[in-house]
């Protein structure tokens, strides 16, 4: 995106960066009830995951944990935490450490280059 933004291309999208969010990050209590009180939906698009583009959902729980389910494929438990505002997960050999912005009706997850990671729409718990 930011090659094709440098060279004036037009119909790229919505700027992916954290700079472009528009909003700024969620930080200590107002991260964990953003995380915590919402069940949320993404998609994971073919080439990034085995099996295809699958839409999965993924819980945050007040006692750190989640889970993470994808249509029929049984789920996977993890962990999360706080660490400096942001959401660092450990699931299903993933770690990382993500900087979370609030964008109405997803969560915008950013990774530690400030690029979007992943938007989850926020669902009912």
């Amino acid at each position: 995106w930011m090659l094709l933004d440098a060279r004036g291309a037009a119909g790229i999208g919505p700027d992916p960066s954290l700079s472009g969010a528009g909003r700024q990050p969620l930080t200590g209590e107002d991260l964990i009830v953003a995380l915590t009180q919402n069940r949320f939906h993404f998609l994971m698009p073919n080439g990034l995951i085995e099996g295809g583009d699958r839409i999965y959902a993924l819980t945050f729980s007040a006692d750190e944990t989640m889970i993470l389910t994808a249509e029929s494929l049984p789920p996977n438990k993890g962990d999360w935490t706080i660490r400096e505002n942001q959401c660092c997960v450990d699931i299903d050999g993933f770690k990382d450490c993500l900087t979370v912005v609030d964008g109405r009706d997803s969560l915008k997850f950013y990774d530690t280059t400030g690029t979007l990671f992943v938007a989850a729409e926020k669902g009912v718990p």
